[in-house]
């Protein structure tokens, strides 16, 4: 009779494409800042991993995506704190400042 009707796979979330092609295009002058992303969790703690995540870096600076404009202003306070343990979690100072910027997190 018919042809089998072909099977469709699940819809990849947009934000796993766009995470991988991020990830994909990260800076490779500086391997070792690739690791921010590994250690965010860990070295911004859990609050605040739920609520803000590494955007992009570039040389030295790093840009954190914030769930709100209150956060961002709460971040601010933290800043400092934060960089500190990004740093001693990546075994060297290579993150020199961080700026929070409100927007969607994927």
């Amino acid at each position: 009779m018919g042809k089998k009707p072909q099977q469709r796979t699940s819809p990849e979330a947009l934000s796993g494409i766009l995470e991988a092609a991020l990830k994909s295009l990260r800076t490779r002058a500086c391997p070792e800042l690739d690791r921010v992303w590994e250690v965010w969790d860990k070295a911004a703690g859990a609050a605040v991993a739920r609520r803000a995540k590494p955007w992009t870096v570039k040389g030295g600076l790093l840009i954190v995506r914030v769930a709100s404009a209150a956060w961002c202003q709460e971040l601010e306070y933290q800043k400092e704190e934060i960089r500190a343990r990004l740093n001693q979690e990546l075994g060297a100072e290579l993150v020199k400042e961080i700026r929070f910027k409100a927007g969607l997190l994927e």
